[in-house]
C-alpha cells in the first residue's frame, strides 16, 4: 500500500502539469481501485484485533485505529486519506509492538 499510496501522490502532482495531465490521470484510474481493493481486505483483517495499548477510545480495534477521521469532499480525496490515516498510524503501532516484543524477549533472557 505503501508503494501504491507514493505513486498516487506522484500522479496526483503530475496533473497539474499540462504535458503530463493525460497520464497521470490514467495512472489515477489504475492505483485508485488497487488501494481501494487493499483497504477493504485489511479493515475486515483489522476489525476484530483489539488496540493493544491504552487509547483514549478504550476497547477499539485496530481498523477504528486505523480509520481516517479527516472528512473529504471527493471520493479520490477519501481514498488518499484512508491510506495515508492507515500508513501513519499502523506502521508506528507495527514498531512499537516489535519494540514491546524486544523488550519482553530481553526481560526474559535476563531470568534464564
Amino acid at each position: 500500500m505503501r508503494l501504491k499510496s507514493r505513486a498516487l501522490t506522484t500522479a496526483l502532482n503530475a496533473t497539474r502539469e499540462p504535458s503530463r495531465a493525460a497520464a497521470a490521470r490514467d495512472r489515477i484510474e489504475e492505483l485508485a481501485p488497487e488501494l481501494k481493493k487493499t483497504l477493504e481486505e485489511i479493515g475486515p483483517l483489522l476489525a476484530d484485533v483489539p488496540y493493544p495499548f491504552y487509547h483514549a477510545r478504550q476497547g477499539i480495534s485496530l481498523a477504528e485505529f486505523a480509520r481516517t477521521d479527516i472528512p473529504a469532499t471527493h471520493k479520490l480525496q477519501a481514498l488518499f486519506n484512508d491510506c495515508t490515516c492507515h500508513l501513519d498510524r499502523l506502521l508506528p503501532l507495527y514498531q512499537r509492538v516489535l519494540g514491546r516484543l524486544t523488550y519482553i524477549a530481553l526481560q526474559v533472557e535476563e531470568k534464564i
